[in-house]
């Protein structure tokens, strides 16, 4: 009876283990699968996307208020090179690129209810290049003013609106 047992036992045993899979030494890598490759240029594109809309929408703010200083030549003080991977809030990305070049940011108006997030790559950009991307992505909501005889980078929201 116990050799049965017994029997019985390391018999079901070898069944069961058949039953168990076995895993691959490797892990998958989500880069190979076509859907996942499908879906990083989509996002690439909306994000490009996004950036051309931000821009045209600067671009119509601007032309509306003509005498505005516009960013396009590097401001003495922000020449300087940096990388910094952001996304967050606009506000405290600005704080941040002012501590850099050793300006003070200073905030104007009501800010929206919802807090402008925007994004800054891994691209090494001049601190000026980098606050004009943030007016950008600001669009109508706020827009960044630098003066660099006072050493103020002044964020002015436009309404509180969304």
């Amino acid at each position: 009876m116990k050799k049965n047992l017994i029997c019985g036992s390391v018999l079901l045993a070898f069944i069961l283990s058949g039953c168990a899979g076995q895993r691959s030494g490797a892990p998958k890598s989500y880069s190979d699968d076509p859907a996942y490759q499908k879906l990083q240029e989509t996002a690439q594109r909306i994000q490009k996307s996004l950036a051309q809309l931000a821009e045209a929408e600067q671009y119509d703010k601007m032309k509306n208020r003509p005498s505005q200083p516009r960013i396009y030549a590097q401001i003495r003080g922000m020449e300087q090179v940096v990388t910094m991977p952001w996304h967050g809030t606009m506000e405290q990305a600005v704080v941040k690129l002012a501590s850099f070049s050793g300006f003070e940011p200073k905030f104007m108006g009501k800010p929206p209810v919802v807090p402008i997030v925007v994004q800054i790559t891994e691209s090494p950009a001049s601190i000026s290049d980098h606050l004009r991307n943030l007016g950008i992505q600001a669009g109508t909501r706020a827009d960044i003013v630098v003066n660099p005889t006072l050493r103020i980078v002044e964020v002015r929201y436009t309404d509180g609106a969304i």
